[in-house]
C-alpha cells in the first residue's frame, strides 16, 4: 500500500491471529543444507526414488523422534518433488541429495509445525519476508516446494517487487498480487519484530519444558 501503516497493519493482523500455527522467515536465504556426504545408494531405490526404509536406516538420519506418520509423509512428499514439475531446474542426482539434506536440516520450528499439523482444522502458515535483493537458494526452493506439498499455506512478502520465487518455482504453482507501490530496504516494523521475538521465545520455552519433562 502507499500508506505504509496499512501495509504493516495487514501483516500484523495475519501474524497475530495465527497463534502457534505460523512461522516467519525474515531473512533470505533461510534454509539449511548441511554437508552432503551421502552415498546415493544409502538413500534411493533402483527406480531413482527415495527409499524410506533405507533413509530411516541411514547413519545421519535425524528425524526418528517424529511421529512415524509425519516421517513417512515427509519422505513421500520428497518423492513427489521428483515426480511433479515444481522446479525450473533439472532434478539430477545432486539435486536429489540436496532435497534430502534440506529435509534433514529443517528448522526445529518447522518440525514442530509438522508435528502438530491438524489437517481438518488448522493449516499452518509460513510467511517469508524479503526486503532485499538477496535471492532464494536452491534449498529455499526445495523448502517452499516441500512445505507446499505437505499442505502448508505460504505467503511471500516482497516490498521491493524483485523476483524471488519466480526464479526457481514453476509459474503455474503460485499467484502474484501486486500492491500499489514498491519500497526498498523496508525494515520490518517494531511491532512485528517484537511479535517474531515473542514467538521464538515461546517456542524455545516450549522446547525447554518438553526437555525437562523427558528428563523427569
Amino acid at each position: 500500500h502507499k500508506n505504509i501503516i496499512k501495509y504493516w497493519e495487514d501483516i500484523y493482523a495475519l501474524v497475530r491471529d495465527m497463534g502457534d500455527f505460523l512461522y516467519i522467515y525474515d531473512k533470505v536465504p533461510f534454509s539449511h543444507a548441511g554437508v552432503k556426504t551421502f552415498d546415493y545408494r544409502e538413500l534411493m531405490n533402483n527406480n531413482g526414488f527415495f527409499d524410506k526404509n533405507k533413509i530411516k536406516a541411514c547413519r545421519d538420519y535425524p528425524l526418528s523422534f517424529l511421529k512415524t506418520s509425519v516421517q513417512d509423509n515427509l519422505l513421500d512428499k520428497a518423492n513427489e518433488l521428483l515426480q511433479k514439475e515444481y522446479f525450473k531446474f533439472n532434478i539430477d542426482l545432486n539435486i536429489k541429495l540436496r532435497i534430502i539434506s534440506t529435509i534433514f536440516n529443517l528448522d526445529k520450528e518447522i518440525i514442530m509445525l509438522l508435528q502438530r499439523f491438524d489437517y481438518p482444522f488448522m493449516v499452518p502458515k509460513i510467511i517469508i519476508y524479503n526486503s532485499t535483493e538477496r535471492s532464494f537458494s536452491v534449498e529455499d526452493y526445495i523448502t517452499i516446494a516441500l512445505l507446499n506439498a505437505m499442505g502448508m499455506d505460504i505467503i511471500i512478502l516482497s516490498p521491493t517487487g524483485y523476483n524471488n520465487i519466480e526464479n526457481g518455482i514453476k509459474n503455474s504453482l503460485f499467484d502474484i498480487h501486486n500492491l500499489e507501490d514498491v519500497r526498498f530496504d523496508l525494515v520490518i516494523s517494531k511491532e512485528i519484530s517484537r511479535e517474531i521475538k515473542r514467538r521464538k521465545s515461546n517456542q524455545e520455552t516450549s522446547l525447554l519444558d518438553k526437555f525437562k519433562s523427558w528428563i523427569k
